[in-house]
């Protein structure tokens, strides 16, 4: 009996969730992509922690299996721009001035910033 209660919760909720989407605008949409892009930014920064808490690359040494310098430069300067770039997309969706067409360019900034992380972190088989 408490399953069944349980499980009418559950399809009352996903319809109200389901209803609260069908009604989205356009911001709504916008800071969403800007929170899915934080998401993947946390977990870009994550995977770029663990790299640099490898050992220190040893000359010759093959940088999938240790830090190199270089590497951890390419990493902070691509850590800062998506780090900026969300801010930037964050508070231009949340502004109320802002046009659609900026808020649609921020995000785009943000999440091509998040995918440079992403692809530096993958380069170098950081898992």
């Amino acid at each position: 009996m408490a399953s069944l209660a349980i499980h009418r919760t559950l399809n009352v909720c996903l319809v109200v969730v389901a209803a609260t989407l069908s009604g989205c605008t356009h911001t709504d949409t916008t800071a969403q992509a800007v929170y899915q892009a934080k998401a993947d930014y946390e977990v870009a920064l994550t995977l770029a922690v663990k790299y640099r808490n490898q050992p220190v690359c040893s000359s010759g040494a093959n940088p999938l299996t240790c830090n190199d310098p270089r590497v951890l430069d390419v990493l902070r300067k691509a850590d800062t721009a998506a780090e900026a770039t969300l801010n930037n997309a964050e508070a231009t969706v949340r502004s109320p001035t802002a046009t659609a067409d900026q808020q649609r360019l921020a995000v785009q900034a943000a999440q091509s910033a998040v995918l440079a992380l992403t692809n530096v972190l993958q380069q170098y088989g950081a898992k």
